[in-house]
């Protein structure tokens, strides 16, 4: 499986930093059968790569903390 994480988050949102630095240790954690990847600085030029190319689409914004087009 490939998993491709892509995120970007506001300068002030500490917890949302948090959560990205997690996913970037665990990465190592997950085994050979796994792999994942962040790609950071993610904008609507990846979007439009990512999109290209991908099987399944998963949003996950939590109400009202979402950011402008990312209610999926």
């Amino acid at each position: 499986m490939r998993i491709i994480y892509a995120g970007k988050v506001h300068p002030n949102d500490s917890g949302g930093e948090e959560i990205i630095q997690r996913i970037c240790r665990s990465i190592g954690e997950l085994g050979s059968e796994v792999k994942l990847v962040y790609l950071e600085n993610y904008d609507m030029n990846l979007a439009r790569i990512l999109a290209a190319g991908v099987d399944v689409w998963v949003n996950t914004p939590l109400a009202p903390m979402e950011a402008s087009g990312t209610w999926g």
